[in-house]
């Protein structure tokens, strides 16, 4: 019988490609010279295909806006949140923000929520101190509370599934300081924020069996991790959103993963330490995949083949 691949916990979606920030510990100085623009967008017309291909496949993920760059510098965001809501009505919508785009006109973050957001997780890096003029300036007329995370017990944790008609603002405590939390860890991006690993790790890795990361073009990489896509799926504006979460490439990278073995591509430079390891492959850890073969091996070396989805900047480790 044909392994098939439970459908994601999360699926993750790009706005916009480039921030208005370059901060040191991110992943962004890895495709970015520079802070600011030019942006790249998604248009309506790939966030439709996204979240109709999750409506006809019943996907009840979470979606989460994030990724390579600073959502609320698309301008169509609120928009965009609009046709995930119409298309999703039960699937929880979660907006990682700088509170860049919101700062000229904080007003945004109630078109955002008019639109069907759930939760706007805001990043409160200190250096900036960005969120607290926004959240000044901000009238909230809808009254949506606003927690500290991850000081305030009755936050909702921003990577659990909550109620529909949940809607908060979460500060982020920022990661550089923050101790404890989901945003308390710092990695390196798989090189792209610090150095890789000189030696693979030997740990399994859940990200490509729980989450599907879809950047500003419709391009699907292995996982968020993977700042450049050096490890390349397919494009949702040319395949089914199936055929990409259970295509060869996704299987050949699994199965490595699954037990434990990185040493392949932008994973063997990875130190993302993964969480529930044990319930691989499945969300209970009763499934069994099939071995590694060769033909899994032509499909990682095609997905690893050529350019990467973004240019690189080449970090001080990887110059010549």
């Amino acid at each position: 019988m044909m392994y098939v691949q439970q459908p994601p916990n999360a699926v993750q979606v790009e706005a916009s490609e480039g921030c208005n920030l370059r901060c040191t510990f991110c992943g962004i100085q890895g495709i970015r010279e520079a802070a600011g623009g030019p942006y790249k967008l998604m248009t309506l017309d790939t966030a439709e295909r996204v979240a109709s291909e999750m409506r006809r496949l019943k996907w009840p993920a979470r979606v989460e806006f994030a990724m390579h760059g600073e959502p609320t510098m698309n301008p169509l965001l609120p928009k965009i949140l609009g046709r995930f809501r119409a298309a999703l009505p039960g699937n929880q919508i979660m907006v990682t923000s700088n509170g860049g785009g919101l700062l000229k006109d904080p007003s945004v973050i109630d078109a955002m929520f008019t639109a069907g957001l759930n939760l706007l997780c805001l990043d409160n890096y200190e250096y900036v101190k960005i969120v607290p003029k926004v959240l000044a300036r901000w009238r909230n007329d809808q009254r949506i509370p606003v927690f500290q995370y991850p000081q305030d017990a009755a936050a909702p944790h921003p990577h659990h599934r909550h109620p529909v008609s949940t809607r908060a603002v979460l500060v982020i405590q920022d990661i550089s300081v923050a101790e404890k939390g989901s945003h308390a860890t710092l990695d390196n991006h798989a090189g792209a924020a610090a150095p890789p690993l000189a030696e693979p790790l030997k740990a399994r890795c859940a990200k490509p069996f729980r989450e599907l990361s879809v950047r500003w073009d419709g391009s699907v990489a292995l996982c968020c991790d993977d700042w450049r896509g050096a490890y390349k799926i397919g494009s949702v504006n040319e395949v089914d959103l199936d055929t990409l979460w259970q295509h060869p490439r996704f299987m050949a990278a699994r199965k490595r993963l699954a037990v434990g073995d990185r040493a392949f591509g932008v994973c063997s430079g990875c130190d993302k330490k993964s969480v529930r390891v044990g319930l691989l492959p499945d969300k209970l850890g009763k499934a069994k995949m099939p071995a590694y073969s060769l033909e899994d091996a032509q499909h990682l070396l095609d997905a690893t083949s050529g350019k990467p989805l973004t240019p690189s900047v080449p970090r001080p480790w990887e110059e010549r």
